[in-house]
Parts: structure tokens; C-alpha cells; sequence
């Protein structure tokens, strides 16, 4: 047969009639092809047409099935066709030719053509190399890890490839460069594979892409239907998922254009996914993990102070915590302020922050592509930034308004955002160029669309002050993440990336430092650009406060200034410099310096630094100072915080104390925090993140004018009360402020009548009469209550009144009482015990109207004290009602209500528990049927976090969903005494309940109580706690004993009448360690209930 018969037979049977383009191993030729081809070039002269085609073929072909290691030589091929002497100018003619109409590029190297290197790669890996060398997948695995977040294959990655092919002992002749490219291009697949299914965050990724992308082995350059080539495939895919480096579980912003009635409002929300965040995610050290608290409270801060959105709850045996899920949160103030998200230990108050993907993405100056929402008309979803590209379609391009369209096609909206000036916005339909701070952004519409964010992730920065204000600074180069636009982090991007340098983008380098502008570039446009502010990986900061002095340590490479209207003196000497504050008084509290690079042209780095000086001060919202004892109120917490300055060269510990004021309490009722403050550092506390505790002190008090002391070490202090003025009732039907209190202006009074069915629409506004400041109670009889609107600024002490006109009286409501409403006339007395015999039946009819109206209620005065509500207290003291109300209720009211009123869920009967989730699982199979056991488990989940009750979870679960094998969940008595042992005394690198609080002083409450409770115990239970256990630790170490004894046969055992001041005793010696507490709890629960 003739080279071109055989050419054209060849390319027929693929149904092609030219060659496509694609690698010569993806041919698949076939043995019987093979020994044909092998035949047609023996048989024939090299000069024929088509000859060369074929020999280039069979040369990648029998490299392929045949080379075994060793030299590379043409020798073994020109001998198995015939033609051993085929002079080697003839030869590369041959090859180049060949390539070329095979429509194969020739690879290059530094002396010119690489033809024997060409076939090397056109043959993918070889058959025999892969039956023998193991190391190959462990060397793309490497490559992978360390460029697999860069799709392209560059010369300095062909270098990394042979460091790292060197380091690995890899034979020199896998050294060369073809060869690396080959497997580079392993790399390139792995990063389109996982861009598309993200398999390397899966435990058996190649069962996952079978079912996401049956052809994705077709990827790789090697034949697939050899038997060697498919395993190595698969053992390399589930190499590179074992060794994947652990990548940041990212919490997302996103951004949204609301488009109504002619106004476009740009949004921000944040997403938090649910599920267990390692501590790589969150940086926090293994030393410190241990020392934190079981539960974490996940908090938003911006301009104006900081607010709490969620929790987060330890999980010791994976180390990590599970954070709640937030949907959409929305970030107050405007999409360009700033804000971040952190975790605070309200035990330690330990701060964590954490990272939001596309948190700063509007500060960027990055493109920003918005697409409508298919179902919501008027909504457009950020999609894509920088240079993409997108499916057809019509979206809308936010972009600065300094930046130039440059080509394409676009449309300018005529009204711009209403809460920012600096953007323009416009509608495109077709491929565009943007040009915005000397880059070129493209983007582009395919069938196959592509884009990513870039996140910047950085260790603590080791600055221990100011740490929100200086959050965007680092020290050393932070690491950079591709990340997919539904979350997933590709890999971190180690090369390729330029900063600019007077006008002119340079290849970065560790060395750079300073407010550096870097970029990403792929095919001369712009995938991000970013400023960053960074240091000298070993600048830090020292304080002399006797000379007033700070100490700038490693950064000569900077010009200092300061910022500060005190008078300085800056000194360099060595390899730093001093900044010495010649004010003898020096008021300031903090102060700003700029750190600008020498020699370049570059920006000044502004870092806010402590003044010199010790400092124990709360301050307001307004960044005021507060003086001794002055007051705030509770709806002043919000932005207000205690700031401590402690700039020894040692850590110092602070002793935080909060007093219950009530003059009706005898004793002296108070908390005591302890926190911690490195040397050189300061520390911030938001005074809400003491709202919990203050609601927990103010449970105790009947007294609805009871507030908090709050004081730092006897040197700071402040009073916190819960309203700033009341209201009196005057003869003619009017109120009117009782004190004289300066009013920013009139404002209005909310109202309604407690003696009928709640409703939200009937609340009645009371307006203010500016003349007189006066307001006039409604016309209508019955008993009102009167309240303050949840953003009115000074809040008045809520209030009930009973109007009754004289000739028509309230007329009186006669049994039976069977709504909550219909009590409201009675005496006190009697409406309680009446509230009580309502909740009763509530609790068995999931369907009684006040279930939803008491939400309702809730929902309308949740910014006041609960307590101002009898409903709420009433069911905050009825058993069967609470727990009810815990599974049918919001989740955010069961909160505020175990706040409020100091709930020891602990303390409730297994079988309660048990009776009411009977009901609730009838209840909801009756509401959802398909969905009630996802509703029910979710529920469960929730209980186990929030609550603590993770063996009523497990007890419930298991009688509902485990078909009643009781005894796969048994705790083995001698397993259940070890962890005990190893809980309390600790164990290698876990610190014990002891070990935890070797300072502390351990809170002894209730101990006769509870140590008579405890001797109650079986034998075999208290054999598990040492017998000479010293009396101060008692109450810690007893109560999860006594407890669970309690919740698991009551009739046995009682815990005292649970006063307010008994559940606020309780508490405290719960969270003195909730770790302890909520384990052995449930273990004993567990223990006791599978007797």
C-alpha cells in the first residue's frame, strides 16, 4: 500500500477527510493500523507523498507502545521500518513536514527545533513508563500542587517542573524539557477538570466524574483504553485529591442591583454555608483551639459598631466548629463601606477573623458584570469581574467612572446608583474592551463560559492593636486563591503575577514591599488587579510608655511620617526607626503613620498605631470618652466599646466585673470576666458582645428599672440602664415625659390593646403634639400598651394602661379562658394562673392561633425586655410549654428567651422531651409529609448546637429513625469512665477541665446542694470522679452529673426550686466551662436512659 492510500484510509475510518488538529496519540491507532503503517513505510521510498505523514505516526505510536526509559534515540525506530540510515537532514525534513500537515506545532528549545521531542509529547505518556515508574503521578501530583491554580505552561513552570523533577531523583532523561511539557500538560487538564467539577474537594473524586463527565480520562494525554494507561489515570486522580493541600472553605459576599421604580440600589449580603470550617480555615493554632469556648458568636462590624449574626460551636474530635448558616444577611450602610465578619469567644473574647470571598471586590476597581435573576425581574446578580468569559446574553457592566470602553458594543443607563457616585453603569450584549488604570479588561460570550474570583488570604498579620484598622495590611506576601463563582477554591496562584513600578509591570517577587498595585494576566488582558499594602515579613512595632516613645523595628527600606497633631521627633537608627511624643499630656488615643518605600515611586502605607501611653477607657458609638460611671443604655451597645491599651512587653490580664443595680436585691449579684492582652497590643471589646451577660444578670431582677455596672479593674467603669426616661399619665387622657430630657425632636409612640387577639396591623401610632410634647391616649377602652419603635434613639420605659370610659365600662370577659387575650383583665394572680392552664392546652394543639399570634408579639417587641410581656415570662416557666415552643417557634425567639430568662434547658425531663417531639413529628407529617423527617432532623441538629442536647438528639433520633436498636448506642461503662478521666485530668497536647483554669476562681454556687445531690448517685457513676476532689471544684465537676440525673429519672432526683437567682447561679457554673459541662452531661444522659 502507498503512504497516501494508507494516509487517506487512515483519516476515512475516523470519518475525517483532513487532519483535525488534535494530539497524534488521540488517534488511537489500532494494532492491525499499526502493523500496516509499519509495512507501508518499510515497503516504500521516504521521498513518496504522504510518507512523512506516516512516519511521524508510527514514531509516536512506537515510542508509545515500545520505549521503555533510557536515551533518546531515533535509532530503534528507523530500524524496526527499515531504514536504519536515513541521513538526519532528510530525517527532520521528514519530521517537520510531517507535523505540519498533521497540523502539530514542533516543540521548541533554546538551540533551535526539538523533533524527537515532538514525539515525546505527541505520544502522551509512553505504555512501558507507566507500567514501571510509580513516580510519575507523584511528580504531576507535586506540579499540581504548586502551579495547578494557572492554567497556562510557561517557561518558568517548565523550570519549577525540573527543580522539582530533580528534588524527586526523577531520571535525568524525564528531565528534559519535552517531557516535563507532557506532563505539564497533565496539569492543565487536572485545572480544567477540577475548574469545572471541583474533584479534588471530593473523598472519591473519580466516581464523582464519572457521573458529572463520563469522557473526562479522554482529557489526558494517554491512551485510555490501554488497561495501564486507565489505572494510572485513576491512581493519579486520587493521589492528587489525597494531597491536595487544604484550601479555605471562603464565606461569600454577594452583590446585588435593585432596579424599582426607576432607582438601581447596589446590595451587599453575606452567605455563610453550614457545615464544619477546619481550623485551616479559620487560622487559629491548635494551642489556641483548645482554650476556646465550646460555643463562638459570629459578629458584623462596620463604621458604626458591630452586631451579632450567628454562632459557630466547637467540634473537638474533627478541630474545627460548625458555624451557622446565614442566608443573605444583608451589610448595613452601602456596598462600598467598610465591613468585616469575625468569630469572638464570649468566654475569653478571643477574636478570629474571618475571610469573605468578594468582601472588597468594589474597592478592586475590577470590572464588575451583573445578569438578571430569571425569576425576579427587578433583581441583577453580580456574575462575573475583570476579564470573562460569559454565556450569550444581555447583562449589565458597573464600572468606574475614570474607565474607557474601548471596543464593542454597549448601551449607558440613564440612572445611575443611588447609593454611590463613583460608578457608571451600562448594558452589553457583545464582546467588549475596557481600559481602567493602565489595564485592559476583555470580556467575552461563549458556549463554554469561564470565569473566577480572586481572593487575597493572609495569616494574622501579628499586629495585636487595632486589628479591624489594620486589617488590610500584611506582613509578607499574602497567599492568593482562584476560587469559582460558586465557591469552590481552585488552588493558589503562585506565578504569573506583575506589580507596577514607575509605570512599568514587573514580574513580582517576595522582596517587593509597600502599597503595591499586582496584577494577572492571561493573553495580554487583565484577569484581576488588586492594591495591597505590604511589610517587611520582620517589621514589628515596640512601646516605650515612660519616654513615650514607639519603636519601629526593621524598616529602613521606609521614609516615616507621622500623622498626628502632637508633636513628634522621628529618628532612625539601624535597621528602624523611633517616634518620641514630646506632649507631657498626650489625650490622643490612637495615632496614624505612613511607611513609604524608599527610592521607588509608590504610595504610603498608613498603619494606626496605640499613643504611647496605658489606657483603660469605654468609649460611645461616637468615639467619645466616656468619664467614670456615666451612663449608657442598651440601645446605646451598639458601636460602644471598652478599649485597653496594655504596651509592656509582657502580657497583662484585665479583670472585667458586671454588677446587677437593683435596689429590691440585698446581695451583691456580679460577673467577673478575665481578658487577656498580649505585650505591645491593645484590645477592643464591643459592649454588645456583653449584652448576653447583661440579660442574664437583669433575669434575676422583677424590677424592670434594674441595669448593670460595668467596670474594668476599678479604673474604668460605666452604668448601663435599660430606658432613658418614662412616661407619666396626666388627668386629661395625655402622657408626657415624667423627667425633663433633651429630645432631638418629637417622636411618635406605638400602641395596642392587650385584651384582644394580637394583630400587627393594628398597632395604633400615637403622635407627638410638638407644642406641648405631649401625646393623647387612644379614644378607644381597653388595656393598651404603650411602647417605643425599635429605632427611636432614646428609649422610654414601656407601659400598660386600662382606659375605661365611665359611662360605658370595659365590659368583663367570662370563662372559659382559652386565648392568652382574654386574661389580660384579670388581677395579676389570677391571670397567671389562668396564662397557665392556656399553655397547657397550647402545648398539646400545635394549631392553637396563639402559637403564631405569641410570635407575632414577639416579633413587633423583640427590641424590648421580654419581661415586659407576662406571656413570655409565664412560658418561660412552664415546662411542656417551653420545650413546645422550642420545637414550633423561630429559632431566634427560643434565643432571646433562654437569654432573657436564664431557660437551663439541661434541667428538662428526657420524657417531656420525647412527649413533645411525638407531637411536633405528628404535627409536621400533617403540615409537610414528604419533607418531615429533613424538618425534624434539622430541628434535631439545632437543638444538639444551640442547646446543648446533642443525647436528647441522639435519644429522639434514634427512637424515631433508628427502627429501635438500642443497643448500638449504649455507652460502655468502662469507655464512659476513661473519657471522664481524660476530660477532667486532660490528655497529650488536650488540656483537661483542671488544666484549662489553673488561675481562675472556680464558681462554688450551690455546692451543698449538688454534692447531696451527686452522693445520690449510683455507686459505679460517682466511682468515676476521684473522691478527694478539692470543695472549690466541686460544683464545676457535679452539676452535668446532677443534671443529667435529674433529666433522666426526676422522681429520683430534684434539683432546688429554680428560682431566677438559682438559674443565673446555674448558668454561671456552666459557662465557666461549657466544654465540660455540655460533654459529660450528655455522656451521663446517654448512660442513664440505656440502663
Amino acid at each position: 500500500m502507498k503512504p497516501n492510500d494508507w494516509y487517506n484510509l487512515f483519516l476515512h475510518t475516523r470519518d475525517l477527510s483532513i487532519p483535525s488538529g488534535q494530539p497524534l496519540y488521540s488517534y488511537k491507532i489500532k494494532q492491525p493500523e499499526f502493523f500496516d503503517l509499519t509495512s507501508t513505510l518499510r515497503d516504500n521510498r521516504p521521498e513518496l507523498p504522504y510518507w512523512d505523514c506516516c512516519f511521524v505516526l508510527f514514531a509516536t505510536e512506537w515510542w508509545r507502545k515500545f520505549y521503555e526509559g533510557g536515551p533518546w534515540t531515533w535509532d530503534p525506530i528507523l530500524k524496526y521500518i527499515g531504514h536504519p540510515n536515513l541521513p538526519v537532514a532528510d530525517r527532520n525534513r521528514f519530521v517537520s513536514n510531517g507535523f505540519r500537515k498533521w497540523k502539530r506545532p514542533l516543540n521548541e528549545r533554546l538551540n533551535g527545533k526539538d523533533f524527537i521531542g515532538t514525539v515525546i509529547i505527541e505520544c502522551g505518556l509512553p505504555l512501558k513508563v507507566l507500567e514501571s515508574e510509580h513516580y510519575l503521578a507523584d511528580l504531576i501530583t507535586d506540579l499540581y500542587q504548586e502551579i495547578g491554580a494557572i492554567s497556562s505552561i510557561e517557561t518558568e513552570h517548565i523550570e519549577l517542573a525540573r527543580a522539582i523533577s530533580i528534588q524527586r531523583r526523577v531520571p535525568p532523561v524525564f528531565q528534559k524539557d519535552a517531557f516535563l511539557h507532557l506532563l505539564l500538560q497533565f496539569v492543565t487538564e487536572l485545572v480544567s477538570i477540577n475548574t469545572k467539577h471541583g474533584f479534588t474537594s471530593a473523598d472519591t473524586p473519580v466516581p464523582l466524574l464519572d457521573k458529572l463527565s463520563p469522557g473526562w480520562r479522554a482529557q489526558f494525554p494517554v491512551r485510555i483504553e490501554d488497561s495501564a494507561g486507565r489505572k494510572f489515570i485513576e491512581q493519579l486522580l486520587a493521589g492528587v485529591s489525597k494531597a491536595h493541600t487544604h484550601q479555605p472553605v471562603l464565606i461569600r459576599a454577594t452583590h446585588e442591583i435593585h432596579h424599582v421604580a426607576h432607582q438601581r440600589q447596589l446590595n451587599t449580603y453575606i452567605h455563610v454555608k453550614p457545615g464544619l470550617y477546619k481550623l485551616a480555615d479559620l487560622s487559629i493554632s491548635t494551642t489556641d483551639f483548645d482554650l476556646l469556648s465550646n460555643k463562638l458568636e459570629i459578629y458584623i462590624s462596620n463604621g458604626s459598631g458591630v452586631k451579632r449574626i450567628g454562632y459557630a460551636f466547637k467540634d473537638p474530635d474533627q478541630e474545627g466548629f460548625h458555624l451557622d448558616e446565614i442566608d443573605k444577611y444583608p451589610v448595613p450602610g452601602t456596598s462600598t463601606d467598610e465591613w468585616s465578619l469575625y468569630l469572638l469567644d464570649p468566654k475569653n473574647y478571643y477574636k478570629v477573623p474571618l475571610t469573605v470571598a468578594n468582601a472588597g471586590i468594589l474597592k478592586d476597581g475590577e470590572p464588575l458584570i451583573f445578569k438578571q435573576n430569571d425569576n425576579t425581574a427587578h433583581l441583577w446578580k453580580l456574575v462575573a469581574s475583570g476579564t470573562s468569559k460569559l454565556p450569550f446574553g444581555i447583562y449589565w457592566l458597573l464600572v468606574a467612572k475614570n474607565a474607557t470602553l474601548l471596543s464593542g458594543a454597549w448601551t449607558p443607563l440613564d440612572n445611575n446608583l443611588t447609593d454611590d457616585s463613583t460608578f457608571t453603569l451600562y448594558e452589553v450584549t457583545a464582546n467588549l474592551s475596557i481600559e481602567h488604570g493602565n489595564n485592559s479588561f476583555h470580556l467575552s460570550f461563549s458556549d463554554e463560559p469561564e470565569n473566577f474570583t480572586y481572593e487575597v488570604l493572609a495569616q494574622p498579620n501579628g499586629f495585636d492593636f487595632y486589628q479591624e484598622a489594620n486589617k488590610a495590611i500584611y506582613r509578607g506576601w499574602p497567599k492568593i486563591y482562584k476560587i469559582r463563582t460558586d465557591g469552590i477554591v481552585i488552588g493558589q496562584i503562585r506565578t504569573g503575577l506583575e506589580y507596577l513600578q514607575d509605570d512599568s509591570w514587573l514580574k513580582l517577587s517576595p522582596e517587593v514591599i509597600g502599597k503595591v498595585k499586582i496584577r494577572l494576566t492571561n493573553n495580554n488582558a487583565v484577569v484581576f488587579c488588586k492594591t495591597l499594602q505590604v511589610l517587611p515579613a520582620d517589621f514589628s512595632v515596640e512601646f516605650n510608655t515612660d519616654e513615650k516613645k514607639v519603636q519601629l523595628l526593621h524598616s529602613s527600606r521606609f521614609s516615616v511620617a507621622v500623622y498626628s497633631s502632637s508633636p513628634t521627633i522621628i529618628t532612625q537608627h539601624g535597621s528602624g526607626h523611633s517616634i518620641t511624643f514630646t506632649d507631657p499630656n498626650l489625650l490622643r488615643e490612637s495615632f496614624e503613620i505612613g511607611l513609604t518605600p524608599k527610592g521607588v515611586k509608590a504610595g504610603a502605607i498608613k498603619l494606626t498605631i496605640p499613643c504611647p501611653k496605658q489606657q483603660l477607657y469605654f468609649y460611645n458609638a461616637a468615639s467619645e470618652q466616656l468619664p467614670y460611671k456615666a451612663s449608657l443604655y442598651l440601645h446605646d451597645l451598639y458601636g460602644s466599646r471598652l478599649n485597653i491599651g496594655n504596651l509592656l512587653p509582657y502580657a497583662q490580664t484585665y479583670r472585667l466585673k458586671l454588677q446587677l443595680i437593683d435596689a429590691q436585691q440585698q446581695e451583691d449579684i456580679s460577673l467577673y470576666r478575665s481578658i487577656r492582652v498580649p505585650a505591645y497590643g491593645n484590645f477592643e471589646l464591643p459592649l454588645v458582645a456583653l449584652k448576653d451577660y447583661m440579660l442574664s444578670l437583669l433575669s434575676i431582677s422583677a424590677n424592670i428599672d434594674a441595669g448593670i455596672l460595668i467596670s474594668c479593674d476599678d479604673k474604668a467603669a460605666i452604668e448601663i440602664r435599660q430606658f432613658e426616661f418614662n412616661l407619666d399619665r396626666l388627668p386629661a387622657g395625655c402622657l408626657k415625659i415624667a423627667e425633663v430630657k433633651d429630645i432631638a425632636s418629637p417622636f411618635d409612640l406605638l400602641a395596642f390593646r392587650l385584651d384582644e387577639p394580637f394583630n400587627k396591623e393594628q398597632i395604633t401610632t400615637i403622635e407627638c403634639q410638638p407644642e406641648n410634647e405631649q401625646w393623647t391616649l387612644p379614644s378607644r377602652e381597653g388595656i393598651w400598651f404603650i411602647y417605643p419603635a425599635a429605632d427611636l434613639k432614646k428609649q422610654f420605659r414601656p407601659t400598660a394602661y386600662k382606659l375605661q370610659q365611665e359611662v360605658e365600662p370595659v365590659s368583663t370577659i367570662t370563662p372559659p379562658f382559652n386565648r392568652l387575650y382574654k386574661v389580660a383583665l384579670l388581677n395579676k394572680e389570677e391571670r397567671l394562673v389562668e396564662m397557665d392552664g392556656i399553655l397547657e392546652v397550647m402545648t398539646s394543639d400545635h394549631t392553637h392561633p396563639d402559637w403564631p399570634d405569641m410570635y407575632a408579639l414577639y416579633q413587633s417587641l423583640q427590641h424590648l425586655p421580654l419581661s415586659s410581656q407576662d406571656v413570655f415570662t409565664r412560658l418561660s416557666n412552664h415546662n411542656n410549654a417551653i420545650i413546645t415552643a422550642a420545637l414550633l417557634l423561630p429559632e431566634d425567639m427560643t434565643i432571646q428567651l433562654t437569654q432573657e430568662f436564664a431557660i437551663i434547658w439541661p434541667q428538662y425531663p428526657v420524657e417531656e422531651w420525647i412527649r413533645a417531639f411525638t407531637r411536633y413529628y405528628a404535627y409536621m407529617s400533617t403540615l409537610t409529609p414528604d419533607y418531615v423527617v429533613q424538618v425534624v432532623k434539622h430541628k434535631l441538629d439545632w437543638i444538639g448546637h444551640h442547646l446543648g442536647l446533642t443525647a436528647i438528639k441522639w435519644k429522639t433520633e434514634q427512637l424515631f429513625f433508628d427502627n429501635g436498636d438500642n443497643q448500638a448506642s449504649i455507652v460502655p461503662t468502662m469507655l464512659a469512665s476513661m473519657l471522664i478521666t481524660t476530660r477532667l485530668n486532660g490528655e497529650e497536647r488536650k488540656p483537661g477541665l483542671r488544666a484549662r483554669h489553673p488561675e481562675d476562681k472556680w464558681p462554688d454556687y450551690l455546692r451543698s446542694d449538688l454534692t447531696t445531690l451527686y452522693k445520690k448517685l449510683p455507686v459505679e457513676i460517682r466511682a468515676w470522679i476521684p473522691a478527694n476532689l478539692p470543695a472549690d471544684l466541686k460544683s464545676v465537676v457535679y452539676l452535668p452529673f446532677v443534671l443529667a440525673a435529674a433529666a433522666a429519672q426526676p422522681e429520683h432526683y430534684s434539683m432546688p426550686k429554680p428560682t431566677p437567682l438559682i438559674k443565673f447561679r446555674i448558668r454561671e457554673i456552666i459557662s465557666f466551662d461549657e466544654a465540660w459541662f455540655n460533654e459529660i452531661y450528655n455522656l451521663i444522659l446517654g448512660f442513664l436512659i440505656n440502663r
